[in-house]
């Protein structure tokens, strides 16, 4: 099966989709890689990436692309949905023999029902972590035996027991390779990071209780799963072999700093490669390891301050005080 997954077309001067952390409309142009989208379509022997905003792509011309395709994923998001559930309409009654249509992401993954319940164009749902759950459509497996999927069958909707989170980051692939393969990475631009730049995940979840999240709560949980210091050091040289000019790696953790032996062991094994890096992090890492991140060669921390009120720090279950945070501002 020919699998496309698919960042679709979004609103005029919209930011956001596979992978953004925040969708909005903004003065500046910034684009995140469809990591996410990446994964899975790595597992899938015959895939492609599309990402439409990123492309400059309209519905015209990925009507066109998806003909070719047998199955398509589409990555949606709250602010994006409506949009995007016309295009899976659209991109049902286009085709010439009635493709498959699904979608992932954190809102679908919270309100499979709902999102089923939008249009008879959407046939599935992949809830979560969406990896597996596509490859096993991909290879043909009966519907009610694939976990993590919510599909619709004779006008009645079925809900599959929830996949297992992924423990074996390191069987997973390269994403850079499928940028490399699919995607135009001069197209990616964040602002605040160098030019160009690539982003990495290096482990999935995040142990932090903050209320307001997104990602642990509704897709990849509390529980802060990595992949080996080793096979992150394999997709760094793997980024550097495919992007020689590659002005920045970002690694895009939720917060990559959860673990710092795992930090210490990285940046020891990271050093030799003089990269320019930046990465996520929560304001309670202590000085040495700041040091040590420093003369690596990290440039930027992304910090989740938040707010600098008290009460509220203890309302959204921060877990981090003033003290600490004017503490490691200071360091």
């Amino acid at each position: 099966m020919k699998v496309l997954f698919l960042n679709p077309p979004a609103y005029k001067n919209f930011d956001g989709g596979a992978g953004s952390r925040y969708q909005a409309t903004r003065e500046v142009s910034s684009f995140w890689y469809p990591t996410w989208l990446c994964y899975s379509a790595g597992l899938v022997k015959e895939s492609r990436v599309l990402d439409a905003p990123a492309d400059h792509l309209g519905l015209e011309d990925v009507v066109e692309i998806a003909k070719d395709y047998d199955a398509i994923v589409i990555y949606t998001s709250t602010p994006s949905f409506k949009k995007d559930v016309e295009t899976a309409r659209v991109l049902k009654e286009t085709h010439p023999s009635n493709p498959i249509i699904g979608m992932v992401g954190p809102h679908p993954s919270v309100l499979a029902e709902e999102t089923l319940q939008a249009s008879p164009a959407i046939d599935f749902v992949a809830r979560r972590e969406f990896d597996y759950t596509i490859l096993e459509i991909a290879e043909g497996k009966p519907w009610d035996k694939i976990k993590g999927l919510s599909y619709q069958k004779d006008g009645k909707i079925y809900h599959n027991e929830d996949r297992e989170f992924i423990q074996d980051l390191d069987s997973l692939p390269f994403t850079t390779t499928i940028y490399h393969r699919d995607l135009h990475y001069r197209h990616y631009n964040i602002p605040y990071l160098l030019y160009p730049y690539i982003s990495i995940y290096t482990g999935r979840g995040c142990p932090a209780r903050c209320i307001y999240c997104l990602w642990p709560q509704t897709f990849s949980g509390h529980r802060y799963r990595t992949r080996s210091v080793d096979n992150v050091i394999a997709e760094v040289k793997n980024t550097l072999k495919l992007f020689p000019d590659v002005a920045e790696i970002f690694f895009d953790d939720d917060t990559f700093t959860a673990n710092e032996e795992r930090v210490l062991e990285f940046c020891d094994k990271v050093k030799p490669l003089n990269i320019t890096w930046s990465t996520t992090s929560r304001a309670n890492v202590r000085y040495e390891t700041l040091r040590k991140m420093k003369d690596s060669g990290l440039r930027l921390l992304v910090v989740g301050y938040e707010t600098g009120n008290p009460r509220i720090l203890k309302t959204i279950k921060k877990g981090i005080t003033l003290d600490q945070a004017r503490k490691f501002t200071k360091n």
